[in-house]
């Protein structure tokens, strides 16, 4: 059985690099980049299972990226993280675009394992 498939969208390499490796110990298949552009570019060549975009990128905002992608009539889930806090119109503007819902950073590595699991259905 082939793992699941994770693109992870985030600004900070560093946060890109850790997701990567947190991931891939539970299991997943992750690949990353910093940009919308890309990120559009990486869902049309490939076929996700799961979306991780970070709040604020570089060329963009993770809704930005969220409602794009849904554009493209990928119904992968999508799961956000951000180190803004999470009030009810930030996760009001994620379902309204088509995410799943917000991680708050920082984000225990378990939670994080926990909530890709539960919307993969793992």
């Amino acid at each position: 059985m082939s793992k699941k498939l994770i693109l992870c969208v985030d600004d900070d390499q560093d946060t890109r690099e850790m997701m990567k490796v947190m991931l891939s110990l539970g299991g997943y298949e992750v690949i990353t980049t910093g940009s919308v552009a890309e990120a559009v570019h990486l869902a049309i060549v490939h076929s996700f299972d799961l979306f991780l975009l970070n709040w604020l990128l570089k060329d963009g905002t993770g809704i930005e990226l969220c409602k794009a992608l849904r554009s493209m009539s990928l119904t992968a889930p999508i799961l956000f993280s951000t180190g803004l806090d999470t009030t009810d119109e930030l996760l009001n503007d994620v379902t309204r675009a088509g995410g799943q819902g917000v991680l708050t950073k920082p984000v225990h590595p378990n939670i994080i394992l926990q909530r890709v699991s539960s919307l993969l259905g793992d």
